[in-house]
């Protein structure tokens, strides 16, 4: 990290440089997307009883943020879903459903 400037580095890695602001929502979309889900969870606590509380809160949540919360983005879709290319099995059951109704 000394040989060379960071900018410079970060220019031979193909890195862009992020200016983000507070307050700034386009940064990054899926950590705001995330975290908007989080903190308008029903449960989500006014403050954590201990860093303990908030690493099991925080594990649970990514659990189910990820196999359990259907997102709009992808079809109503799990992430695990997607992850593991299950979407055409999930929309071909969905449509049975759907002529079945």
């Amino acid at each position: 990290m000394t040989s060379k400037p960071v900018t410079a580095l970060l220019s031979d890695l193909d890195v862009v440089k992020s200016h983000s602001r507070p307050k700034v929502s386009h940064d990054n979309l899926y950590s705001e997307a995330a975290f908007k889900t989080l903190k308008y969870l029903a449960d989500f606590p006014e403050r954590f009883g201990s860093l303990q509380h908030g690493r099991a809160f925080m594990a649970e949540f990514v659990e189910a943020y990820n196999h359990e919360h259907r997102h709009a983005g992808i079809g109503f879709h799990t992430l695990a879903a997607v992850h593991f290319g299950l979407t055409t099995e999930v929309d071909h059951v969905r449509h049975q459903a759907m002529c079945a109704a």
